[in-house]
């Protein structure tokens, strides 16, 4: 949201680790100020910030700030109209919400390890932050809609929202279940594909994802001359046979692939609509020239780093232009700026800071 125009101010502890690469990666745009919720002083802090807050947003379990008499009770009572968001490891009903969490918790909790893990039931950790990034997608749309009815009808409301929970929808093909619904599971991480026509093949000069998923693009494919062998076996005639007959035509393309390079085969696939493309490592796709141009990928200064380069905004709204927020502070950086908005003396400061309520640095 602060890619659009919010001011947004994180609040973290003063005795908290600092980890950099995370901070610039989620803290760009943002305002910092290192603040200790925990004494009488850095809550009288907090309020005054939430005089002119339109939206709060806490992740700790449940009822962790209701002991610090932070929650969105307590926030009601003096700004009716705030729009509350809580963000956790397993949401805010039943007994699990009382537990802490963690990405890696979410995915063991949620069958996503034992998913990757494969047939032969050995579970897997999936190496990135799927539920911790898709949790705060959520909980920013439930922000906007919570807003959106604010607008609409002057009343603010709490929203919340799980690691646990986004780990469920994100894998809701996988939760349907009724009478006689069966789902042939991927292998796991040694996965190519779900089929012969929608996997992954080995090229000569690396690898592509072949997407022949109709009548028509197998059609195409077919009618280029170096899968005259399998246009002609009556295995493959129909789309029932190349199903029943997978393996065979998955050995087929495999021994088909390794005569070209990866280009020329998008090439020569695209000329008949087939979709196939290059995979590439993360690191090409950040390099590639079009996807920076595209502005998915951007280069900022950052205080303290240098250059980096980290993920741009990936929507785009015609009549709202994508407003680049300042690049991740230092945390504590914006402690002084944000308490001299908010009506604090330079004496009061200097105190504040004396008695470690405050810090522009981590301790």
């Amino acid at each position: 949201m602060g890619d659009f125009g919010a001011d947004v101010i994180k609040i973290d502890d003063p005795a908290r680790p600092y980890d950099i690469s995370g901070s610039l990666d989620v803290n760009r745009g943002k305002r910092s100020i290192l603040l200790d919720l925990k004494s009488d002083r850095g809550r009288e802090v907090f309020w005054k910030l939430v005089e002119t807050a339109d939206v709060v947003v806490e992740n700790h379990r449940n009822g962790a700030f209701d002991r610090l008499g932070l929650g969105y009770e307590d926030v009601k009572k003096r700004r009716p109209d705030i729009v509350y968001a809580s963000l956790n490891a397993f949401g805010y009903d039943g007994p699990w919400s009382q537990r802490a969490g963690w990405e890696q918790l979410a995915q063991a909790t949620s069958g996503i390890q034992v998913r990757r893990g494969g047939r032969d039931g050995t579970p897997t950790l999936l190496p990135y932050a799927l539920n911790d990034y898709g949790t705060g997608l959520l909980g920013a749309y439930a922000v906007a809609l919570a807003l959106h009815e604010k607008n609409r009808t002057g009343q603010g409301q709490s929203v919340d929202s799980g690691l646990a929970l986004t780990a469920g929808l994100l894998q809701s093909p996988y939760f349907l279940d009724y009478e006689g619904f069966q789902r042939d599971e991927p292998e796991g991480f040694d996965v190519r594909g779900h089929s012969a026509l929608s996997r992954l093949y080995p090229t000569s000069s690396g690898w592509m994802y072949l997407h022949c998923n109709d009548e028509r693009s197998w059609n195409g494919l077919t009618a280029l001359r170096e899968f005259a062998s399998l246009a002609s076996d009556s295995r493959f005639a129909t789309a029932e046979g190349r199903k029943d007959s997978d393996a065979e035509l998955t050995a087929g393309l495999n021994g088909i692939f390794p005569s070209k390079s990866t280009q020329e085969w998008v090439d020569l696939l695209a000329s008949k609509n087939v979709s196939a493309i290059e995979n590439l490592a993360p690191a090409d796709f950040r390099d590639d020239s079009h996807v920076r141009e595209a502005g998915l990928v951007v280069t900022r200064d950052h205080p303290g780093r240098g250059s980096a380069d980290h993920v741009g905004v990936a929507p785009r709204l015609s009549k709202t232009p994508v407003r680049l927020g300042v690049p991740a502070p230092l945390l504590g950086a914006d402690t002084r700026e944000i308490l001299q908005e908010t009506g604090y003396s330079a004496a009061e400061i200097k105190s504040l800071m004396s008695a470690g309520v405050v810090a522009t640095a981590p301790r």
